[in-house]
């Protein structure tokens, strides 16, 4: 059974810690997941299956746009307005590291992306049957803003670009193969330090994004993208890459109260 509910932080009762000019903490959506094992197969290779409750933060302002990564949120203090604490134990692999925010995926359905917008998921346990709303929730999320340098190259196939700035990013792309009639673009990268900002696009000679698409698979900061325009490649035609030259981390402490349950 899943659950879902969807409200703008606005209509309830909510506060919010601010440390930036303008940036705000909101409760953006809250989903709860029940499950319940009736029966136990010996071909069940399920390792855990258990209820959870997600709320959704919206964090808003300005100086959005510049970040770049987040940190997984582990909460301080949650819990509902039956007393039960929320804040469910996770493991220590991947805590403390830095996931980027893939905005793209995060306003699939949105035609006009906000840039001063973005979602980060808080993982709970599920509440009790009783309870109605989370009557505090609190803790801190730290962000990542990043300074990127644009490195351009040719839409044809090539071996390691060379490159001074990728060089010394560590970071090497090759184009292996183009089609141009289906307008696709398939490159390898290796980017050890992860400093590869966002996703890879197309321009055509005008310096006009024109890619649309986008897939990537990989382990060990190795991977093959490949970059569709729906169209034929136009001559001229560029790859443009993002590369961090820095980052700084700020932490936002938040304190939200009063959020309704589905």
């Amino acid at each position: 059974m899943h659950r879902s509910t969807f409200f703008m932080a606005a209509l309830i009762a909510t506060t919010a810690s601010v440390t930036l000019a303008e940036l705000k903490v909101e409760t953006f959506r809250v989903s709860e997941s029940r499950i319940v094992q009736v029966k136990k197969l010996k071909s069940d290779k399920t390792f855990s299956q258990s209820s959870s409750l997600t709320v959704q933060l919206l964090i808003s302002g300005p100086e959005v746009e510049a970040f770049s990564h987040y940190a997984q949120i582990q909460p301080t203090e949650a819990r509902d307005d039956s007393g039960q604490s929320l804040v469910r134990k996770q493991s220590p692999f991947g805590q403390n590291q830095f996931r980027e925010l893939n905005r793209e995926q995060m306003w699939f359905f949105e035609d006009n992306p906000p840039k001063d917008q973005i979602k980060i998921d808080v993982n709970l346990m599920a509440p009790t049957r009783k309870a109605t709303k989370i009557k505090v929730l609190k803790g801190s999320l730290q962000l990542q803003s990043s300074i990127t340098k644009a490195v351009t190259f040719p839409a044809k196939i090539t071996k390691a670009i060379n490159d001074k700035v990728l060089k010394a990013a560590g970071v090497v792309i090759e184009i292996t193969q183009v089609n141009k009639t289906k307008g696709s673009i398939q490159l390898k990268t290796r980017d050890p330090k992860k400093l590869v900002h966002g996703n890879l696009e197309i321009l055509d000679a005008k310096g006009k994004k024109i890619s649309q698409g986008y897939s990537s698979f990989g382990f060990n900061n190795q991977r093959t993208i490949t970059l569709d325009t729906n169209g034929k490649l136009p001559a001229g035609s560029i790859v443009r890459v993002l590369i961090v030259e820095s980052r700084k981390t700020i932490d936002v402490p938040f304190e939200l109260k009063d959020i309704p349950l589905p």
